[in-house]
């Protein structure tokens, strides 16, 4: 399929607690859409795998260790 026949192609998707589980999976559905995925996670090691998962699939896959609960 041609990525611009992707129902997300050119579309950005940001994921909280997407390293792992149902998140994880969002950001892999999304990415099969053609969308450019940006996970958020508290997990380092898990987004690493994620990244390197996806990127298979996504054209762009940004990684950001953060602690989405906390405000600060």
């Amino acid at each position: 399929m041609n990525q611009s026949n992707k129902k997300f192609y050119k579309k950005n998707v940001l994921i909280t607690g997407g390293a792992r589980g149902i998140g994880f999976e969002i950001a892999r559905q999304f990415a099969n859409e053609g969308a450019a995925i940006s996970i958020f996670d508290n997990n380092a090691p898990n987004l690493v795998k994620a990244k390197e998962q996806l990127s298979k699939i996504a054209g762009v896959v940004n990684i950001f260790e953060v602690e989405v609960s906390n405000q600060q």
